[in-house]
């Protein structure tokens, strides 16, 4: 079968690996928030002790990205590296993630 089409079980699939990418992204971003970030974001959990930053864990896998915003935002970040963040992240939108759904969707159904 020549091309590719998009049947439900193939959509179910993007969705779920889209869905493993989220969580991975999260569960790399929640392990430096447990350690580093979280300290930046509020002063009170410099010095807690591990048990508690475990506790933080599971929300920072799920919100990673909400966080991720809020770490950043400080003032501490100039401009200029801001922007160099704003162009890396349209790069990947614009480019790299485009490519990925291509590949994805042009994989050979046997």
């Amino acid at each position: 079968m020549p091309g590719f089409m998009l049947n439900t079980m193939n959509f179910i699939a993007l969705l779920i690996d889209l869905m493993f990418l989220y969580f991975g992204i999260g569960l790399l971003f929640g392990v430096w928030f447990v350690i580093a970030g979280a300290s930046k974001l509020d002063e009170g959990v410099k010095g807690t002790p591990w048990h508690f930053r475990l506790i933080l864990l599971p929300g920072s896998i799920l919100i990673w990205s909400i966080l991720l915003f809020k770490t950043y935002e400080e003032k501490a970040m100039n401009r200029k590296l801001r922007k160099r963040h704003l162009w890396i992240w349209l790069l990947i939108v614009v480019v790299v993630l485009p490519l990925v759904i291509y590949a994805y969707l042009n994989i050979p159904v046997f």
